[in-house]
C-alpha cells in the first residue's frame, strides 16, 4: 500500500509542476505569416488572461522556420535570460525553445507539416 501512495504522489507532482500536464494552457496551430500572440481575445495564440500582456509580439512562420519577435516593451526570457527575436527550435529538435512571457512560458511544436505553439 505505501508503494501506490509513494507513486500516486509521484504522479501528481509530476502533472502540476510548471510544465506538467495540469497546468498546460492551450494548443495552438500556426497560420503560414504572422501570428500575433497575447492575452487579447483576437490573438490567435491567446495567452491565460492576466498572465501575460495584450500584445506580446508575434510568432512569423515561413514554412522552414518559425522565429518570435517580442512586442516593443515585453520582456521575454529564454532559458531566464532576455531575448529579442529568436528563431524558435521546436519541440522535436530535442533542445526546444522555451519563451517565458509574464507568467507564461510557451514552445514550439512540429507534428508532421504542422506548426503548433503549446502554451
Amino acid at each position: 500500500m505505501h508503494e501506490t501512495l509513494q507513486w500516486r504522489e509521484t504522479m501528481e507532482s509530476a502533472l502540476r509542476r510548471e510544465e506538467g500536464w495540469l497546468s498546460l494552457a492551450g494548443l495552438f496551430w500556426l497560420a503560414p505569416g504572422t501570428n500575433g500572440i497575447g492575452a487579447a481575445p483576437h490573438s490567435r495564440i491567446l495567452l491565460p488572461a492576466d498572465t501575460a500582456p495584450d500584445d506580446a509580439g508575434i510568432i512569423e512562420l515561413n514554412g522552414t522556420e518559425a522565429v518570435f519577435h517580442p512586442a516593443p516593451g515585453v520582456a521575454a526570457l529564454v532559458n531566464g535570460g532576455p531575448v529579442g527575436s529568436i528563431v524558435l527550435q521546436p519541440d522535436i529538435s530535442g533542445a526546444p525553445t522555451r519563451v517565458r512571457v509574464g507568467d507564461v512560458t510557451f514552445v514550439l511544436l512540429r507534428r508532421g507539416k504542422r506548426w503548433g505553439v503549446r502554451v
